[in-house]
């Protein structure tokens, strides 16, 4: 990847007996060199990748997310979805620019 560090994090999720459609997550640590910040869109581009997780603490998150300065793109909404508990998403980005969709399904 053209980064020299002393040491790199990583973790690969897959499923039992997969070999295709894994996701790696990785961390450059002590780099000699250490990128430039990365400059963000103010709001998500279409086709633009999205990392959607889960979670059940969409308050203290979103918080969270502000005391640290963090980029975000859109408060909670909530939307209601037909026989099924109302669904709250916001979305966000990450240090690297990466757009984020926290989502908590029922009330926050």
């Amino acid at each position: 990847m053209g980064v020299k560090c002393k040491k790199i994090r990583m973790k690969v999720l897959q499923s039992e007996g997969s070999e295709v459609g894994m996701i790696g997550l990785m961390q450059f640590l002590e780099a000699e060199d250490p990128p430039a910040p990365i400059e963000t869109p103010p709001r998500a581009s279409i086709g633009e990748p999205i990392l959607v997780i889960l979670t059940t603490n969409m308050r203290d998150l979103v918080q969270r997310l502000k005391d640290g300065g963090h980029a975000v793109i859109r408060e909670p909404v909530r939307m209601e979805v037909p026989n099924r508990p109302p669904v709250h998403e916001l979305c966000c980005r990450d240090p690297d620019g990466t757009l984020v969709n926290l989502t908590q399904r029922g009330e926050l």
